[in-house]
């Protein structure tokens, strides 16, 4: 008898990126109708993700079968996500009043350590750089202003 279980699984890993894919699509070809210099941007994005989704299903693909998750690793990734939601939820609510700067860092800081993340220089360099990237990309090239709070 053929198994459907681990041919469902094994499909199961795909339909993410599949679906990915097909938006990027979509949204390239409606990118399309921009003008050159307003469709640079996103249009590099899309192919960005378009990318990142091939690359990730040539890795699924690879993979073998994986083992079935004890009960613990998924109440554990439940916590992880949930805690995520949280710390978001937290960050778009104080945002307005701390300010991007010092609630970003903070933020970054405290997704890295609710999933695992325990080397220092990591933990001490990565929230300051993204913080960084992210306000040269939003308020110096695009000019979007971001959330200035008590201290700036």
């Amino acid at each position: 008898m053929f198994s459907t279980s681990g041919n469902m699984s094994r499909v199961s890993k795909f339909i993410g990126p599949l679906i990915i894919i097909i938006c990027t699509g979509v949204l390239f070809l409606i990118s399309l109708a921009f003008d050159t210099r307003d469709g640079l941007w996103p249009q590099g994005i899309i192919i960005a993700l378009f990318l990142l989704c091939i690359t990730l299903m040539a890795t699924r693909s690879r993979e073998k079968k994986s083992e079935n998750k004890s009960h613990q690793e998924v109440g554990a990734g439940s916590f992880k996500v949930l805690g995520a939601i949280l710390t978001t939820t937290v960050y778009l609510f104080i945002c307005e009043w701390v300010g991007y700067y010092i609630c970003t860092v903070f933020f970054i800081l405290t997704l890295l350590l609710l999933f695992g993340e325990r080397n220092r220089i990591v933990l001490s360099t990565l929230p300051i750089i993204t913080t960084i990237v992210i306000y040269a990309v939003f308020f110096l090239f695009l000019h979007i202003p971001l959330p200035t709070g008590l201290f700036f």
